[in-house]
Order: structure tokens, then sequence, then C-alpha cells
């Protein structure tokens, strides 16, 4: 990061501006893989995927782009959709049964 800051000049702004307003997560060829895999899963499923502060742009550094991408797709593929209620699910709505109207 300090050499992306250096490379962008004394206005950390114009950095900054360069990823995107929009909840970018950006991983960098020094990054623990690992460690930048649970951040994204955090950052992007917080909430089911619906908090209006998920990542939505993904920028990752080419020395770390291909362990980092196939980690990701690892674990987001382990995630089991279906009914909230289900114990087994691990992503899907959850609404009581008592609450619906039908």
């Amino acid at each position: 990061m300090e050499e992306a800051a250096r490379n962008g000049g004394r206005d950390r702004s114009k950095l900054l501006d360069g990823v995107g307003g929009n909840a970018p997560f950006i991983v960098f060829d020094d990054a623990d893989i690992d460690e930048a895999v649970d951040g994204a899963m955090i950052a992007k499923m917080r909430n089911g995927g619906q908090a209006c502060t998920a990542a939505n742009r993904f920028y990752i550094q080419r020395g770390v782009a291909k362990p980092f991408t196939e980690k990701l797709i690892e674990r987001m593929g382990a995630l089991k959709l279906g009914d909230g209620t289900d114990p087994e699910t691990t992503l899907g709505p959850w609404y009581p049964r008592s609450k619906s109207p039908r």
C-alpha cells in the first residue's frame, strides 16, 4: 500500500478515486491469502450479501490473483443455499413461519 500511495502522489485522494467509491476490496501481492479470503467473505457475504456496504469491486494484484481467486471460488462454492431455517443452510432467507401471512 505504501508503494501505491507513493506512486499516487502526495494527494491520496487521487489514489482513492482510482479504485472507486463503491465498496472496493483490495488485495496486494504481499497479502496473506487466507486472511484476504476470510476478509473477502465477510466483506461480500455479511448479511447474506445484502448489506449496502458489501464489497462490490475486487482489485487483486497480479501476483496473488490466481491463488486468491481459487480460494475465494472454493469458499463461495462451499456455501449451502436454501431455507434459512434449515440448520444445514449457510446462506438463505430466514423468516419465522409465525410471521408469514400465509
